[in-house]
């Protein structure tokens, strides 16, 4: 029968290996799982993000299109504010008128298309523009947009506003400029009013102006 000899060193190795069997953890415990989302969370996910875009995005081009509005009240406003302040600071009629040419009047009621102001030779709130002697000291050009300008006179068929070197308006050139969004709404329309105290003023629909004698109507 043969002997078979094992150094201690080996020994000691395979005792260690045998003991450290016990201790090792099973290769299932090693590992990650990662949880997926079912198909009913997904569903409920984007029937959320439906429900909120449907909310979301009305009010959103609402709000764009009342800003929107709001602005082209606010740059007639600037530019009649601005021609009041050059009647006063000139001694001189400054007249503000819808305008197609940027130098002349086109006497519509409709202001969408752009508008001037200039100081007349002739120093008359009739002046159409275009003299020789005219001189235009602010120009708007059309909106960019579908929203329409239309003027309301309070007396006669005027369609010019027109400030003296007094600040103050002449009743034949006072009147309402409403400006709406189409479709329009009440919520939308802006009226740019200006009475013969000559301060212009913005209102919204159901306003009146502090003279007590322009008010904001819709239609």
């Amino acid at each position: 029968m043969d002997t078979i000899l094992i150094r201690p060193c080996t020994a000691i190795s395979i005792w260690l290996s045998g003991r450290d069997k016990h201790f090792q953890r099973p290769m299932n415990t090693l590992r990650t799982y990662q949880r997926g989302v079912t198909l009913i969370e997904l569903m409920v996910t984007l029937l959320v993000v439906a429900i909120l875009g449907l909310v979301a995005i009305p009010s959103y081009k609402s709000a764009t299109v009342a800003n929107q509005v709001a602005s082209e009240a606010n740059n007639l406003l600037g530019d009649m504010e601005f021609a009041r302040s050059e009647a006063i600071k000139r001694g001189q009629i400054v007249v503000v008128c819808p305008s197609t040419t940027s130098t002349t009047c086109s006497g519509s009621t409709t202001w969408n298309t752009g508008w001037i102001a200039f100081v007349p030779a002739s120093a008359s709130c009739t002046a159409t523009g275009g003299a020789a002697n005219d001189q235009v000291v602010r120009v708007q050009k059309a909106f960019t947009s579908t929203d329409s300008a239309n003027y309301t006179p309070t007396t006669g068929g005027n369609t010019s506003l027109c400030f003296n070197r007094l600040g103050f308006s002449p009743s034949a050139n006072t009147g309402l400029v409403k400006i709406n969004a189409i479709p329009g709404s009440a919520y939308f329309l802006r009226c740019v009013a200006l009475a013969s105290v000559g301060h212009p003023q913005v209102l919204k629909a159901g306003q009146t102006d502090t003279s007590g004698s322009l008010s904001c109507t819709y239609p």
